[in-house]
Parts: C-alpha cells; structure tokens; sequence
C-alpha cells in the first residue's frame, strides 16, 4: 500500500517524461486534454501485458500473477522430493509450511500499485466528461482491470472459511483508495469489512456492465465474454464467503450462461491441446494472454523444463485421470510423471495464459445448480463437461455430485492460473507433507494460512488503519 501511494502521488505532482504523453500536472490541474490522451497511458500500461516489458508497477512484474507460478509449491499436485539438498532447505523453510512472506508481500504490493494506475486513469476520464464509444471503450478496460484486481486480492488476503483464530472473519476485507483527487485525506485507507469490500468490487462491474460497450483492438482484458466471465467468478466466489448474499449461486450461473453462449467446449486431443498453444487461437478462452520470453517467462521455462529435473506429479494425482481421459497423456508424461501440459506451447518463446474458460464456466455451472439443490441439471452440465474431456464417457454413476466437480476442476486446472490454491481454500482442502528430516507438516481444513499475511513493512507498519489477518501475528515481523 506504502508503493502504491508513493506512486500515485509522484505521478500526480512531479512531471514525468514519457513521449509526452505522460508529462502530468499537479494535483488539481486538468492533466488530460483528450482521449488519447488518456488512452495512450491506460494502453501503454496494459500493452505491458503483450510485450512482456514490464515495469515496476506492472502486475507481470509480480513473478507468475496470472499463472501464479509461486502458488504451485503450495497446492497439493506436486511431489517435490527429488530436489537438490540445496534447494530442498530453502523450500522447506518456507513453501513447504505454506509461508513466503516476500511473494505475499510482491502480490500485494504489484496489485495496489495497479489499481493505482487504473484509479489515475478512471479519474482522468471523469474529468473530461465525455461519453463517446471511445471513452466507454477505455472505462471498460479500466474498470474491467481494477474489479479484476480487487477479487484477486481479496482471494489471496481475505480469509475464507470460519477457523480456529478468529470467528469473526467477516471484518477482513480490504483497503480500498476510492479516489485520487482525494489522496492526502485516504493516505491511510481504513480495511474494509468483506461485504463492503465485494460491494466496491460490484460498483466497478455494475457500472461495466452499465457501458455496454463492444471492445475494439485496443482492448486487451475486456470483452463482453471476459467481462460475464469474470462476474460468475465473483458470484461464484463470493456465494460460499463470509459475505455471502442471497441469490449469488443464481447469478454466477446466470453470468456463466452468457459468457459461454454461441460458443462450446474443446473437446479432444487435438481441441483441448489447443488451449495450451500460443501458435494457435482458441474459442475455449475469453481472454488469452501471450507472453514472450523476456524476463518473467524464465521462471515459467524453468519450471516446464524439467525444473531441476526432478520435479514430478504425485502418484495420486495421476490416479485422478481415467484411463481414457484425453486430459490424462497431454498434461502428464507418462513414464516420468513429469508435468507436460505446455510442451506444446513453444515455452523457450513463449507462454500462454487462458481465463475465464468455457470449461471454468462449465464447471461454475454445475456447482451452482448443486448448491441450489438441483441434482438433475447440475449432474447434465457436470456430465457435458467430461464427455469433452473423456473418450466413450456416457453419465457420471456416482452420488456426490460436488465432490465430482471438484474433482474434475482438479484434473482441468492442473498447474494452472492458480485454481487449484484458490479451490483448496473455498472448499477447505487438507493435505499433508514429510520433510527430508521426517517433520510431518499439516495444512488444516480452516487453516490461517489461506489467507496470506499482509506486508508488515509495506503495510502494517505504515497504514494503523490496517490490521494482519488471524493466525499471522507471531510472523509479522518476519518481513
């Protein structure tokens, strides 16, 4: 939070000298005399996301924050037995516990100094007080980003599931600096309760949704199927939270209905490897974003390479797949168990990112018909979904519909955009490691640690008006 203000306020009152483009004003004196204006720093700012240039307050500088590259030591897909002695201490001191204070602590500060950037050009457009297709255009993107943003912090840093620390978890929402023509009053944002948190976050979607705006070329992130795609996420999301309202599982469906309509899920080897491919253009995603090998995509090579060569499935990982599972061969290597989801990617070029999936969305769907009590139509989408991923599927026989879609979003999301961290901590996961020194390490089904520490330093010691998540306050100061 210290990064993002001391950004917001640099910009806002020193000149910076970027093609003049960026040359801005100080506070409370018109800094944009056009739309393009405005639309050259928004775009630059998310051109980022293409050419793999990212800044220091780029959200790609963040390592892996749309793969989420650092959550995969964390889930429970990967048997991390064979590595180095050398690397093994450094993991187990930290990944293995479930504890990285410097990852939480680049999330947190990547992602608000952002959401400074979109609340500099939001304001921006305000000002010009204009209401063209083009304006609208750039709003949508802005607005799209920040919502998007906002619900990947409070995933990462908001606690989930009541637990043993805190019984109350409905009080850790987040920080929010609403405006910058307001800054030096909201130096010190107050942490919201979880409710108004996902209330700003439905302010910025409601009001997207309101522009009703087709995107044109410029726009990376926003489409009408990412922006419907994102809105299930967030009913879907918030519908099993502490601020859960009524009628969420309804409306996550509903959004997921329309983000997938006129299109269908990739179905066999050839479909469902197409995801994966940056060569190649799929319908399966609403957003793909393709990033080159510069600096962040080392960390991506290293891992899909053989990351130290020893890096492996877990047995019981592979045992998930049948037999017939087209998913089961593309993603795994079968003989070595080693992870080959994005061979076929050209990872030494460069990697692809997929979000807001037909099969997430599928997948929404079914889970939110289950949760309304609805077995026969949570079991047709449920269904649907497998003979696209399964040769000669026919019904699922089984009883326990949820548990089959969790499973399914399990096996569809191996290593990939952080779903499966994000899945064990709203559906309360366990799981269990062995060090090399024989200490068994326990993640419980409430734990505290699905919820990462707010930055001490960065933060807390900063901003009184914040205060650490449960569980977390012997290791503040571990910074």
């Amino acid at each position: 939070m210290k990064k993002l203000i001391i950004y917001i306020f640099a910009i806002a009152t020193i000149c910076v000298s970027c093609d003049d483009y960026l040359s801005l004003q100080p506070k409370n004196v018109l800094t944009s005399q056009s739309i393009e204006d405005v639309k050259t720093m928004a775009g630059k700012h998310m051109r980022t996301l293409e050419t793999g240039k990212f800044s220091q307050y780029s959200p790609f500088a963040v390592r892996g924050f749309y793969n989420n590259e650092f959550l995969w030591y964390f889930e429970d897909a990967l048997d991390f037995s064979g590595l180095n002695s050398f690397t093994k201490d450094r993991i187990e001191e930290k990944e293995f516990r479930w504890k990285h204070n410097f990852n939480e602590e680049s999330v947190w500060s990547g992602l608000y100094a952002s959401i400074g950037d979109f609340n500099l050009y939001y304001y921006e457009l305000e000002r010009l007080n204009e209401e063209t297709d083009e304006v609208k255009r750039v709003k949508a993107e802005v607005l799209f980003s920040r919502a998007f943003y906002y619900l990947r912090l409070v995933q990462f840093f908001c606690p989930y599931r009541t637990n043993q620390y805190e019984s109350n978890i409905e009080k850790y929402g987040l920080p929010v600096l609403k405006q910058v023509d307001d800054l030096v009053d909201k130096f010190l944002p107050e942490r919201l309760s979880q409710k108004e948190t996902f209330e700003w976050i439905l302010q910025d979607l409601t009001k997207l949704e309101e522009l009703n705006i087709e995107p044109d070329a410029w726009n990376i992130l926003y489409n009408k199927r990412a922006m419907y795609g994102l809105m299930a996420e967030f009913y879907w999301w918030r519908a099993a939270s502490p601020a859960k309202e009524e009628g969420d599982w309804g409306k996550a469906r509903d959004y997921a209905l329309l983000s997938i309509d006129g299109t269908s899920l990739a179905t066999g080897t050839n479909g469902i490897q197409a995801i994966f491919n940056p060569n190649a253009i799929s319908a399966s995603s609403a957003v793909q974003v393709v990033t080159p090998a510069t600096a962040n995509i080392n960390s991506y090579r290293s891992f899909f390479q053989d990351f130290f060569n020893t890096i492996v499935i877990a047995n019981n990982e592979y045992a998930l797949y049948d037999a017939e599972d087209y998913r089961r061969d593309l993603f795994i290597n079968p003989g070595t168990k080693k992870i080959h989801k994005y061979d076929n990617a050209d990872i030494a070029k460069k990697h692809i990112t997929n979000l807001w999936r037909v099969a997430e969305m599928y997948l929404i769907i079914a889970e939110s018909y289950e949760q309304e009590g609805d077995d026969t139509n949570a079991k047709k989408y449920l269904n649907d979904f497998k003979r696209s991923r399964i040769n000669n599927y026919t019904s699922y026989a089984g009883s326990d519909i949820m548990d089959e879609i969790i499973r399914e979003r399990k096996k569809e999301f191996l290593c990939e955009a952080g779903y499966r961290w994000r899945d064990m901590k709203r559906y309360g996961a366990t799981a269990q490691r062995t060090t090399s020194k024989g200490e068994v390490l326990n993640l419980l089904e409430n734990d505290y640690r699905y919820s990462f520490i707010i930055p001490s330093i960065t933060e807390l010691q900063v901003n009184p008006n914040n205060f650490q998540n449960p569980g977390w306050d012997e290791q503040a100061g571990e910074e």
